[in-house]
Protein backbone atom coordinates (compact mmCIF):
# COMPACT_ATOMS: atom_id res chain seq x y z
CA UNK A 1 0.00 0.00 0.00
CA UNK A 2 2.46 2.58 0.92
CA UNK A 3 3.99 2.18 -2.68
CA UNK A 4 0.93 3.36 -3.73
CA UNK A 5 1.01 7.18 -1.88
CA UNK A 6 1.87 10.58 -3.92
CA UNK A 7 5.43 11.56 -3.48
CA UNK A 8 4.17 15.07 -4.02
CA UNK A 9 3.34 16.30 -0.59
CA UNK A 10 6.95 17.86 0.13
CA UNK A 11 7.02 21.24 -1.93
CA UNK A 12 10.34 23.08 -3.12
CA UNK A 13 10.49 24.99 -0.26
CA UNK A 14 10.53 22.75 2.13
CA UNK A 15 12.98 20.42 0.72
CA UNK A 16 15.87 23.30 0.68
CA UNK A 17 15.07 25.55 3.67
CA UNK A 18 16.34 25.07 6.78
CA UNK A 19 14.12 25.01 10.53
CA UNK A 20 13.99 28.43 10.75
CA UNK A 21 13.24 29.12 7.13
CA UNK A 22 10.51 26.87 7.47
CA UNK A 23 9.07 28.11 10.89
CA UNK A 24 9.38 31.68 9.21
CA UNK A 25 8.02 30.92 5.62
CA UNK A 26 4.87 29.56 8.16
CA UNK A 27 4.48 32.74 9.86
CA UNK A 28 4.80 35.08 6.52
CA UNK A 29 1.81 32.75 5.42
CA UNK A 30 -0.03 33.23 8.34
CA UNK A 31 0.59 36.74 8.60
CA UNK A 32 -0.85 37.36 5.09
CA UNK A 33 -3.88 35.77 5.46
CA UNK A 34 -6.22 37.35 7.59
CA UNK A 35 -8.55 34.99 8.85
CA UNK A 36 -5.47 32.02 9.70
CA UNK A 37 -3.78 35.32 12.12
CA UNK A 38 -7.36 35.71 13.79
CA UNK A 39 -7.58 31.99 14.13
CA UNK A 40 -3.83 31.59 15.19
CA UNK A 41 -4.24 34.84 18.05
CA UNK A 42 -7.20 33.49 18.89
CA UNK A 43 -5.82 29.52 20.24
CA UNK A 44 -3.54 31.88 22.42
CA UNK A 45 -5.91 33.82 24.08
CA UNK A 46 -8.02 31.04 24.86
CA UNK A 47 -5.38 29.00 26.23
CA UNK A 48 -3.73 31.63 28.64
CA UNK A 49 -7.30 32.34 29.66
CA UNK A 50 -10.47 30.02 29.73
CA UNK A 51 -8.56 26.69 29.50
CA UNK A 52 -6.91 26.49 32.62
CA UNK A 53 -9.80 26.81 34.32
CA UNK A 54 -9.20 22.76 35.05
CA UNK A 55 -6.13 24.07 37.36
CA UNK A 56 -8.91 24.82 39.65
CA UNK A 57 -11.78 22.21 39.65
CA UNK A 58 -10.05 20.09 41.99
CA UNK A 59 -9.75 23.14 44.83
CA UNK A 60 -13.76 24.11 43.65
CA UNK A 61 -14.60 20.41 44.46
CA UNK A 62 -12.87 19.57 47.38
CA UNK A 63 -12.42 22.99 49.10
CA UNK A 64 -15.81 25.13 47.80
CA UNK A 65 -18.03 21.97 47.78
CA UNK A 66 -16.40 20.47 50.50
CA UNK A 67 -16.88 17.15 48.26
CA UNK A 68 -14.64 13.99 47.89
CA UNK A 69 -12.15 12.60 45.29
CA UNK A 70 -15.38 10.47 43.60
CA UNK A 71 -17.02 13.72 42.96
CA UNK A 72 -14.15 15.04 41.46
CA UNK A 73 -14.20 12.40 39.07
CA UNK A 74 -17.74 13.00 38.80
CA UNK A 75 -17.60 16.11 37.54
CA UNK A 76 -14.93 15.84 35.30
CA UNK A 77 -16.61 12.81 33.58
CA UNK A 78 -19.99 15.17 33.06
CA UNK A 79 -17.57 17.58 31.22
CA UNK A 80 -17.02 14.91 28.74
CA UNK A 81 -20.83 14.24 28.24
CA UNK A 82 -20.95 17.75 26.34
CA UNK A 83 -17.70 17.22 24.64
CA UNK A 84 -18.45 14.21 23.18
CA UNK A 85 -22.21 15.42 21.82
CA UNK A 86 -20.39 18.98 20.30
CA UNK A 87 -17.57 17.30 18.70
CA UNK A 88 -19.99 15.51 16.56
CA UNK A 89 -21.73 18.84 15.48
CA UNK A 90 -18.52 20.77 14.92
CA UNK A 91 -17.22 18.15 12.41
CA UNK A 92 -20.06 18.68 10.27
CA UNK A 93 -20.73 22.52 10.46
CA UNK A 94 -16.73 23.19 10.27
CA UNK A 95 -16.11 23.61 6.57
CA UNK A 96 -19.99 25.79 6.31
CA UNK A 97 -19.19 29.41 6.09
CA UNK A 98 -20.88 29.99 9.79
CA UNK A 99 -18.24 28.00 11.04
CA UNK A 100 -16.11 31.39 11.44
CA UNK A 101 -18.85 33.42 13.49
CA UNK A 102 -19.60 29.80 15.49
CA UNK A 103 -15.36 30.14 15.91
CA UNK A 104 -15.55 33.41 17.50
CA UNK A 105 -18.68 33.24 19.22
CA UNK A 106 -17.57 29.57 20.74
CA UNK A 107 -14.40 31.38 22.02
CA UNK A 108 -16.22 34.12 23.79
CA UNK A 109 -19.11 31.69 24.99
CA UNK A 110 -16.16 30.06 26.24
CA UNK A 111 -15.30 33.01 29.36
CA UNK A 112 -18.65 33.12 30.23
CA UNK A 113 -19.21 29.54 30.97
CA UNK A 114 -16.00 29.54 33.11
CA UNK A 115 -17.67 32.67 34.68
CA UNK A 116 -20.92 30.59 35.64
CA UNK A 117 -19.21 27.94 36.83
CA UNK A 118 -16.98 30.09 39.31
CA UNK A 119 -20.75 31.91 40.51
CA UNK A 120 -22.04 28.03 41.06
CA UNK A 121 -23.60 28.00 44.40
CA UNK A 122 -23.82 24.45 45.02
CA UNK A 123 -22.16 20.78 43.67
CA UNK A 124 -25.52 19.78 41.62
CA UNK A 125 -25.25 23.44 39.86
CA UNK A 126 -21.90 23.52 39.08
CA UNK A 127 -22.16 19.66 37.87
CA UNK A 128 -24.79 20.91 35.53
CA UNK A 129 -22.93 23.61 34.22
CA UNK A 130 -19.40 21.75 33.52
CA UNK A 131 -21.27 19.70 31.04
CA UNK A 132 -21.92 23.52 29.35
CA UNK A 133 -17.91 23.90 29.91
CA UNK A 134 -16.95 20.56 28.59
CA UNK A 135 -19.10 21.59 25.34
CA UNK A 136 -18.09 25.09 24.71
CA UNK A 137 -14.26 23.70 25.23
CA UNK A 138 -14.82 20.89 22.61
CA UNK A 139 -16.57 22.45 19.98
CA UNK A 140 -13.64 25.95 20.38
CA UNK A 141 -10.88 22.95 20.25
CA UNK A 142 -13.10 21.88 17.00
CA UNK A 143 -13.11 25.16 15.55
CA UNK A 144 -10.03 26.37 16.00
CA UNK A 145 -8.22 22.84 14.64
CA UNK A 146 -10.60 22.86 11.63
CA UNK A 147 -10.40 26.39 10.61
CA UNK A 148 -6.89 26.16 10.94
CA UNK A 149 -6.66 23.14 8.02
CA UNK A 150 -9.50 24.69 6.53
CA UNK A 151 -8.16 28.20 5.78
CA UNK A 152 -4.36 27.06 5.32
CA UNK A 153 -3.23 25.70 1.93
CA UNK A 154 -2.25 21.81 1.89
CA UNK A 155 1.64 23.23 1.57
CA UNK A 156 1.12 25.50 4.85
CA UNK A 157 -1.04 22.93 6.84
CA UNK A 158 1.39 21.30 9.30
CA UNK A 159 2.91 24.66 9.98
CA UNK A 160 0.23 26.55 10.56
CA UNK A 161 -1.15 23.43 12.76
CA UNK A 162 1.99 23.56 14.48
CA UNK A 163 1.34 26.98 15.91
CA UNK A 164 -1.76 26.63 16.93
CA UNK A 165 -1.25 23.55 19.06
CA UNK A 166 1.64 24.88 20.30
CA UNK A 167 -1.00 27.23 22.46
CA UNK A 168 -1.56 24.51 24.45
CA UNK A 169 2.14 24.16 25.79
CA UNK A 170 1.44 27.17 27.31
CA UNK A 171 -0.95 25.90 30.22
CA UNK A 172 1.45 24.41 31.84
CA UNK A 173 3.21 27.56 32.18
CA UNK A 174 -0.02 29.34 33.23
CA UNK A 175 -1.09 26.78 36.03
CA UNK A 176 1.72 28.68 38.76
CA UNK A 177 0.13 32.22 38.27
CA UNK A 178 -3.78 30.92 38.66
CA UNK A 179 -2.92 28.84 41.34
CA UNK A 180 -1.31 32.19 43.09
CA UNK A 181 -4.31 33.77 42.38
CA UNK A 182 -6.65 31.62 43.78
CA UNK A 183 -4.51 31.54 46.88
CA UNK A 184 -4.87 35.30 46.75
CA UNK A 185 -8.63 35.61 46.10
CA UNK A 186 -9.99 32.18 46.32
CA UNK A 187 -10.86 30.08 43.77
CA UNK A 188 -14.00 31.30 42.93
CA UNK A 189 -12.63 35.19 42.02
CA UNK A 190 -9.65 33.13 40.08
CA UNK A 191 -12.16 31.73 38.08
CA UNK A 192 -14.11 34.79 37.72
CA UNK A 193 -11.11 36.49 36.72
CA UNK A 194 -10.18 34.02 33.98
CA UNK A 195 -13.55 33.49 32.54
CA UNK A 196 -13.50 37.45 32.53
CA UNK A 197 -10.35 37.78 30.86
CA UNK A 198 -10.98 35.59 27.98
CA UNK A 199 -14.37 37.09 27.12
CA UNK A 200 -13.21 40.45 27.48
CA UNK A 201 -9.85 39.23 25.11
CA UNK A 202 -11.83 38.07 22.38
CA UNK A 203 -13.84 41.41 22.00
CA UNK A 204 -10.99 42.40 21.30
CA UNK A 205 -10.13 40.08 18.91
CA UNK A 206 -13.25 40.39 17.27
CA UNK A 207 -12.84 43.97 16.74
CA UNK A 208 -9.29 43.30 15.23
CA UNK A 209 -10.77 40.83 13.17
CA UNK A 210 -13.37 43.22 11.44
CA UNK A 211 -10.42 45.74 11.15
CA UNK A 212 -8.46 43.24 9.34
CA UNK A 213 -11.00 42.25 6.76
CA UNK A 214 -10.91 38.38 8.38
CA UNK A 215 -14.38 37.10 7.80
CA UNK A 216 -14.42 38.34 4.25
CA UNK A 217 -10.75 36.27 4.22
CA UNK A 218 -12.07 33.60 5.32
CA UNK A 219 -13.76 32.95 2.33
CA UNK A 220 -11.37 33.01 -0.21
CA UNK A 221 -9.71 29.42 -0.97
CA UNK A 222 -5.89 29.38 -0.13
CA UNK A 223 -4.68 28.52 -3.70
CA UNK A 224 -1.88 28.61 -5.48
CA UNK A 225 -1.37 31.84 -6.36
CA UNK A 226 -2.14 33.19 -3.07
CA UNK A 227 0.93 31.07 -2.28
CA UNK A 228 3.12 32.31 -5.03
CA UNK A 229 2.49 36.05 -4.02
CA UNK A 230 2.87 35.62 -0.16
CA UNK A 231 6.23 34.04 -1.00
CA UNK A 232 7.27 36.43 -3.44
CA UNK A 233 6.56 39.38 -0.53
CA UNK A 234 8.88 37.64 1.01
CA UNK A 235 11.75 37.59 -0.65
CA UNK A 236 11.86 41.38 -1.26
Amino acid sequence: MTFGVPGDFRSEDESRDSFFGTLAAGLRYVRGRPALLVTVITAYVVALTSIPYFVLLPGMVIDVFGRDAFELGAITSASSVGAIAVTVWAAAVVHRPVAWQLFLGTSFLFGLVVIAFGLAPNFPIALVIIVLLGAVEMGYISFVLGLGMAYSHRRYDGRVQALIVSSFSFLGFVSLPIGALADAIGVRGALIAEGAAGAALIVLVVLYSRRIGAAEDARVPADEERIRALAADGTE
